[in-house]
C-alpha cells in the first residue's frame, strides 16, 4: 500500500501486488469477462449466453449481464449471482423474458 502523505485512508492506495493479508493463500486477481469464465468452467452455457446478448444487445449485456459473479443451470433452473440489489433488481424487472428464453429454463433466480 502507498500512502500519498496525508494520512487520510482515502490516500491508500491497493494495486494487484499489495498483499491484502499475510495469509499467502490469498491474493488479488484481476477479474476475468464472464463469457471467459463461463467457457472456462461451464461451456455448455455459452451458446445460451451469447443468445442473450444477441437478444438484449451489446450494450445491455455489457452493463447488466457482464456484471455478474456466476451463472450455474440446473434442469429448468438457472442460478444468477448478481454484485448488488441495483443490478438484481434491473436483471429482475427488464430481462427474465430474455434470459429464460435464451437459457432454455423456466425458472430464473437472481442471488446477491
Amino acid at each position: 500500500m502507498q500512502n500519498n502523505g496525508t494520512g487520510l485512508a482515502a490516500d491508500l492506495q491497493i494495486t494487484a501486488e499489495t498483499p491484502i493479508t499475510d495469509d499467502p493463500n490469498i491474493s488479488i486477481e484481476k477479474r476475468t469477462p464472464l463469457e471467459v469464465r463461463i467457457q472456462e468452467t461451464r461451456p455448455e452455457l455459452i451458446g445460451a449466453l451469447k443468445t442473450l446478448k444477441e437478444k438484449i444487445g451489446e450494450e445491455s449485456f455489457n452493463k447488466f449481464v457482464e456484471p455478474l459473479n456466476n451463472v450455474t443451470r440446473s434442469g429448468g433452473m438457472l442460478l444468477l449471482v448478481a454484485e448488488d440489489l441495483r443490478q438484481k433488481s434491473l436483471l429482475e424487472r427488464d430481462y427474465i423474458p430474455q434470459i429464460k428464453e435464451a437459457f432454455e429454463v423456466q425458472v430464473v433466480r437472481i442471488v446477491v
